[in-house]
Formats: C-alpha cells, structure tokens, sequence
C-alpha cells in the first residue's frame, strides 16, 4: 500500500470493509477498514464513508488500528421528547436527534501532525434533507445538554476517551446525518433515524 503523509493528505480513516461510497480516486485520503478477520485494508475515501452505528472509525491511520483518532456514534436516535433541557419549541418541520459519540484521542501516529484533540471542534453535523441540500445542523435550541452530557464543541485532551451527546433538530424528511471533520474533508454518512 502507498502511503501519503503531508500534513492533511494523511488522513486516513476507519470504517466498514467495503463501505466507501464510491470508487477511489487522487489518493488524498485512505479508508480502513475493521473486520473480525484478516480481511481488514486500507482505501481512499474522498468520496466519503457510510458511517456505522457502533463502529469504531478511525481518522489518520498509518495502518488498521494505528491511527491518531477512534470514534465510535455509539447511538443515533429520534427522540419524542426532550431527555434533558428544554429551553424553546421544537423548530417547525424538524424532529430531535440524539448522537452519542465516544472519541479517543491519540498521539499522532508517526509521520503526522495531526491533532487528534480538535476533531470535535473540526468535525461538524449536517443533514441531507429531502431535496439532497446538505443542511447545517447546530447545537438544538429546544434541546441542551445538561448534568454529565459533554457538549460536541469541547477539545479532547491527547490521550483521553471522552463521550459527547449532540442534540440536534433534524429537517423532516432527512436521509442522511453527515459527520464532515473539515481539516481533511473526510466525511461519515449515517442513516437519519426514523
């Protein structure tokens, strides 16, 4: 496998074998993949990634399991009622959406400066509404965090786990919840739940 390591072509990434979502091209960034078995590679994925549920994908891998950063959207749900906060009305013709995601923060692998601490201040949450339009998707206002949720835009410290709720209002209509991290455009697409 080549491998790329300027600053932000190094990107590579982890998730499920087979799941980029179409075929490679300029090898800016590389997909790797997890499996049980020895089936287990590296790809490009600057057309983007179908984000699993319970997976732990990987962002700036030098090889499987050796990257800089681990996340795992360990749940992505429709909820009928605010579970923490309420502070306004649900905007008209959205729904709430919980995203729970536990992040670990590595040491850069070598070759990289990558910081894996600022992903969650990198990586933003949109929708794909129901026209295709990529819809920004912000911190709810019906919704906040409150007790021991953390909120999404806090630094992971290197060398730390740490777990983030994201509460966000969700157009009606929505098929896609995108995680985009924009330092490497790599981009994770996850079912909107229904």
């Amino acid at each position: 496998m080549r491998r790329i390591f300027p600053f932000l072509a190094s990107v590579l990434v982890l998730a499920a074998c087979g799941e980029n979502n179409s075929s490679p091209s300029a090898p800016e960034a590389t997909q790797a993949t997890e499996t049980t078995s020895a089936e287990a590679k590296l790809y490009d994925i600057s057309e983007g990634v179908d984000g699993k549920v319970g997976f732990r994908h990987g962002l700036d891998c030098s090889e499987v399991n050796n990257c800089s950063l681990f996340f795992t959207v360990e749940s992505l749900e429709k909820l009928d009622t605010c579970p923490s906060l309420t502070i306004a009305d649900q905007p008209a013709n959205t729904h709430l959406v919980r995203a729970i995601v536990l992040v670990e923060a590595n040491q850069p692998v070598e070759g990289s400066q990558y910081d894996s601490g600022s992903f969650t201040y990198m990586a933003d949450w949109s929708a794909e509404d129901k026209d295709g339009v990529q819809v920004p998707l912000r911190d709810s206002q019906s919704c906040v965090i409150s007790g021991n949720e953390q909120n999404w835009q806090r630094e992971t410290r290197i060398g730390d786990k740490a777990r983030y709720t994201v509460y966000m209002d969700v157009p009606d209509g929505s098929t896609k919840i995108d995680l985009t991290e924009s330092g490497s455009r790599a981009r994770w697409s996850f079912d909107s739940p229904s």
